[in-house]
């Protein structure tokens, strides 16, 4: 059985329009993007057998403006001071994610919050089955990072800056 397989550097069909150089950079960017937009839709929604679950931070909706950010030793830093040094990342764009998704005739189901994923799969119950056993420190902790992964009353908060979204075919069950 062939293995499908989506590539971003895939050739484009011609070049795109575009006038001074930066720009016909970040067209070719947006062709290259686009291409791979439409492979992600052949390949993967339509030839799905399972599901996708897509856990990661971003915006619930499409925002404006670059996401490009940097992290080096648990903070926020320049993404082109030192490359290679620091981890970078952007927001995934849940909506278009799911606009794409539905274009295939794809069932979305989302995006959640974080905090509301986890509250949803149990976490309160493991979290108490997992003191009930534990050490008095081993419970403080338990109970510390049960509060972290879904706290959602700052933007920055790990419970509401990561989102989830599933996406299965119109027919599969729907997920908690």
């Amino acid at each position: 059985r062939r293995r499908h397989i989506l590539d971003a550097r895939a050739p484009m069909h011609g070049p795109p329009a575009g006038g001074e150089r930066g720009a016909l950079a970040r067209d070719q960017g947006r062709a290259r993007l686009d291409h791979f937009d439409v492979q992600m839709r052949e390949k993967i929604f339509r030839h799905a057998r399972g599901a996708a679950l897509i856990i990661d931070y971003g915006y619930a909706q499409t925002q404006v403006g670059d996401t490009l950010q940097a992290m080096r030793a648990h903070a926020f830093a320049d993404p082109l001071a030192a490359p290679g040094e620091a981890d970078l990342t952007t927001h995934v764009d849940f909506a278009g994610l799911a606009r794409a998704a539905r274009a295939t005739g794809a069932a979305v189901h989302g995006p959640v919050t974080q905090g509301a994923l986890l509250q949803r799969l149990g976490i309160d119950q493991r979290a108490a089955a997992l003191a009930r056993n534990a050490t008095p420190q081993q419970a403080r902790d338990i109970a510390s990072a049960r509060a972290r992964l879904i706290a959602e009353r700052d933007p920055t908060d790990m419970g509401r800056l990561f989102k989830a979204i599933a996406i299965t075919r119109r027919d599969a069950h729907r997920p908690p």
